[in-house]
């Protein structure tokens, strides 16, 4: 049996490898997608730990429709949150062009979230004459289309920017964008 040396940089080197597993872990586990991002976000782990948190992207948005997570929120605390509660966003790409860090990416893909059309609540199935969620709809033929007068979802082609929930006239909205 031989005996194994131990020295002060072996001791840091062990516990900064652990470390390092044990943050890698952490970070997997809490960097569970639960805001909407802006527009053109890059995956949320690399989000987290690339963000500067300098709220330019929070500043150039013309329509105030970013925020930044609060402190309770642990990890995501300072990174920018889409606003899509009372509003839709534009995908006018302002908070894109204002992003130092390459979070937020011009060749990124749109993915804010996906739309669900809840039938029960839609006046066009309920006999009515309704299509804002249609007419309003950047993705207009391909997200959402019409059959027969009444809308129907793609999720596939929907960016999730929530502008079909924002001018439905239904209280609560006949569709909602949820988190992807």
């Amino acid at each position: 049996m031989t005996e194994e040396k131990i020295t002060r940089r072996g001791v840091f080197k062990k516990l900064s490898n652990g470390f390092t597993s044990a943050f890698a872990s952490y970070l997997e586990e809490k960097t569970k997608k639960i805001f909407f991002r802006p527009p053109k976000s890059i995956e949320e782990e690399l989000l987290l730990t690339s963000c500067k948190r300098c709220g330019g992207c929070i500043e150039a948005c013309p329509h105030n429709l970013l925020t930044t997570a609060e402190a309770k929120t642990g990890v995501y605390y300072g990174t920018p949150i889409l606003e899509l509660d009372d509003n839709y966003c534009r995908l006018c790409y302002s908070c894109v062009d204002a992003c130092s860090t390459g979070v937020l990416k011009a060749e990124a893909e749109v993915n804010l979230g996906k739309a669900k059309l809840i039938k029960d609540r839609c006046l066009a199935y309920q006999g009515g004459l309704c299509a804002q969620c249609y007419y309003n709809c950047p993705q207009q033929d391909k997200a959402l289309v019409l059959n027969s007068g009444k809308p129907s979802l793609n999720s596939e082609d929907c960016l999730g920017c929530g502008s079909c929930s924002y001018f439905c006239p239904q209280a609560p909205t006949a569709i909602k964008v949820k988190l992807i």
